[in-house]
């Protein structure tokens, strides 16, 4: 192995009290919320903030916003293996763990979105396929399968390449070598065009998901003002990718800089997903020009309302136009200047996942708040329990992803 393998190899190897102290802070969340979560089991949901009119909330909105991380991993290992995009390989398994560990916590944010997870068996047992929530199960199962499949078979020769390495985890290695060569061809050549198609069939997940599935539970909701759209799927799928790319950037930077593997991920990986970046962003605020412009001209009262709790002094206008502002101009503005480096997407990224969350939660709760159908309005305020519980999933779906790091090289041997 070269220089640069040995290097990715002694991070595994070398587990240092910074790595132990995050992982603990991060325990000390993941316990806090299953605190959190155990009061709203045995409880009830009155614990929450959510109610008759305002039946989804934080947690929904977590659920859209961890899907775009997910998706993260799928349309940079796509672009490399069907396009043969080798620019962006240095982060392709970054972004690949991401997608593990992103599914993991948008799974786990509707779980504790239903008041009773034990029951979750009733979802399969008496699977509705007409239902849009049945088409989501559907979509979501087979999102996670086939991409602890592709992350288990792409690994194959790197697992091999280590596995006399180590002595505590040789266990893993043990169990995890024969699966993989029972699951690859021994040729070569079979391997790679197998990678491919398993790459080519994970294409449509995110338009799937993001695009449709997930956008269907909202947009076929009739009653619900500002929902029952119909270009609310591709909104969606580009907020989720634009998620995707931001998160990839904070995740690369933080390993590059920590581990000191800039020569390996290089500037122009970063620039490269910056442009996406700048392309998504603009595009995102064309979205929202165009939802608020139709709303207010065709004046209906419900979509009114909706538009007027956001723009024009309403109860989330301070939140919206800090989210403009802070989540998608601020970043704009980094991503265009000339000659920028790696800091500045980062900080970018930074300020756009924010905004980008705060778009999940005013893509929620607002809608909801005003029906169409004479119902009472509503309100909405998520209580400690429910932060509590999210900063509980995010604190485990961060040792999900420092556990995997650690079993897998985060970059690619080659």
């Amino acid at each position: 192995m070269g220089e640069k393998a040995d290097r990715i190899i002694a991070m595994m190897e070398n587990t240092g009290q910074g790595f132990y102290s995050v992982v603990g802070i991060f325990a000390l969340l993941m316990v806090w919320g299953g605190y959190a979560w155990y009061t709203q089991f045995t409880v009830g949901m009155q614990t929450t903030g959510l109610n008759d009119t305002v039946m989804w909330g934080l947690y929904i909105a977590t659920f859209m916003f961890m899907i775009g991380v997910a998706h993260a991993g799928i349309i940079i290992s796509t672009l490399i293996r069907s396009l043969n995009y080798e620019k962006l390989k240095p982060i392709a398994r970054i972004a690949e763990i991401m997608t593990v560990s992103g599914l993991a916590m948008a799974v786990l944010s509707v779980v504790a979105d239903i008041g009773r997870p034990d029951r979750i068996l009733v979802l399969f047992i008496n699977l509705r396929l007409g239902s849009p929530l049945a088409w989501d199960l559907i979509i979501l199962s087979l999102y996670f399968a086939f991409t602890l499949f592709y992350l288990v078979i792409s690994t194959k020769h790197d697992v091999s390449a280590i596995s006399d390495r180590f002595s505590t985890r040789g266990i893993i290695y043990k169990i995890l070598v024969p699966i993989q060569n029972a699951l690859t061809p021994k040729d070569e050549h079979a391997y790679e065009k197998m990678l491919r198609y398993v790459a080519m069939i994970m294409v449509p997940f995110p338009i799937l998901d993001s695009g449709m599935v997930v956008a269907f539970i909202f947009s076929l909701l009739g009653a619900r003002p500002a929902m029952n759209v119909p270009y609310i799927g591709p909104y969606f799928l580009l907020t989720a990718l634009v998620t995707g790319i931001a998160s990839i950037v904070i995740v690369a930077v933080i390993l590059a800089k920590v581990y000191k593997w800039e020569d390996m991920i290089s500037d122009e990986v970063f620039a490269t997903l910056a442009k996406y970046m700048q392309v998504g962003i603009v595009l995102i605020l064309y979205f929202i020009f165009n939802q608020h412009f139709t709303f207010q001209y065709v004046g209906k009262p419900a979509f009114v309302a909706v538009s007027d709790l956001l723009l024009g002094g309403g109860a989330y206008s301070l939140l919206f136009w800090e989210m403009i502002w802070v989540g998608f101009i601020l970043p704009l503005v980094l991503l265009f200047m000339p000659d920028i480096e790696k800091e500045m997407v980062f900080l970018a990224s930074i300020f756009a996942v924010l905004g980008l969350w705060v778009n999940c939660i005013l893509t929620v709760v607002p809608a909801l708040t005003f029906p169409n159908l004479p119902f009472i309005w509503g309100s909405y305020a998520p209580t400690w329990v429910e932060w509590s519980i999210i900063a509980g999933i995010f604190g485990l779906g961060v040792i999900i992803y420092a556990v995997l790091i650690k079993v897998l090289p985060p970059v690619e041997l080659d």
